[in-house]
């Protein structure tokens, strides 16, 4: 099943983001992420309306991983895939943590390199539509 979700974008994170990416690359590259082609960093997409995600399915990485590579996090991670932003088909997943930093108002977007997104015009402000690809936990 897909979900399209809309709103603006609002930064991208590649300070604090990127930092907790790079730290856990080697947990990621074990599950198949790879910098490049993603982007060390995320889109921070503010929602129109807010997702939920508790029973949403996605590689689930468990907080006992990330505290190997990263001490101090605390946290667990679910990648939520997406299919595309703005009509362009993309490799790229919607991470949210145990904390939740930004809510369910904002989707934080882990995708390809930004270098190839040149006809998306990503600025800050810009309207995003994002197609999710969404499975059901039973």
């Amino acid at each position: 099943m897909e979900k399209i979700l809309t709103g603006v974008l609002t930064s991208n994170g590649a300070e604090v983001a990127g930092d907790r990416l790079r730290a856990c690359e080697k947990v990621l590259n074990k599950y198949g992420f790879f910098f490049p082609p993603l982007y060390f960093g995320t889109l921070n997409i503010e929602l129109d309306q807010p997702f939920t995600t508790p029973d949403i399915e996605g590689l689930f990485i468990p907080q006992n991983e990330i505290d190997q590579v990263a001490p101090g996090y605390a946290e667990w991670w679910r990648l939520i895939p997406i299919i595309s932003v703005n009509g362009k088909k993309v490799t790229g997943f919607i991470l949210r943590t145990k904390q939740n930093f930004h809510g369910d108002g904002v989707a934080e977007l882990v995708t390809e390199d930004l270098s190839s997104w040149d006809n998306i015009r990503l600025n800050q402000g810009v309207r995003i539509k994002i197609i999710a690809k969404i499975e059901k936990s039973t």
